[in-house]
């Protein structure tokens, strides 16, 4: 069976949406994630973070594939916390979303910005 933390970077890869269910939060096109324990949490951002703020972590109790091995489905207390599919089953425009998110790894293949990408998430 394969591991929730391979089928996250999958996901990321091919392009993936986070979805929060509490009001008020909504979908985002995912930058980066990664699992984290001691308290079980998700560290993620979305494309385009404007400040170390912008990267979350958001606490889980329980963790599942969901719609066979496809998304990934994030709980807390028998609730959906977070949800991750890929873009294209997320409700997010597709054409909008695949053009975005084309210009984000576009800006990240250029000059250093990958590298201090990455610097960026893993400090924040």
């Amino acid at each position: 069976m394969m591991k929730i933390e391979k089928r996250l970077a999958e996901l990321i890869e091919q392009g993936a949406a986070v979805q929060i269910p509490e009001p008020n939060y909504g979908t985002f096109i995912l930058a980066a994630a990664e699992i984290r324990d001691n308290p079980p949490r998700l560290r993620w951002c979305a494309i385009y973070p404007e400040h170390q703020s912008h990267v979350h972590e958001m606490e889980y109790d329980e963790v599942a594939f969901s719609v066979g091995t496809r998304d990934i489905d994030f709980r807390k207390g028998g609730k959906t916390v977070m949800y991750v599919c890929p873009y294209e089953e997320s409700g997010l425009s597709l054409d909008g979303t695949a053009t975005i998110l084309a210009q984000w790894r576009g800006q990240l293949a250029t000059f250093n910005n990958e590298e201090q990408f990455k610097e960026f998430f893993d400090e924040a």
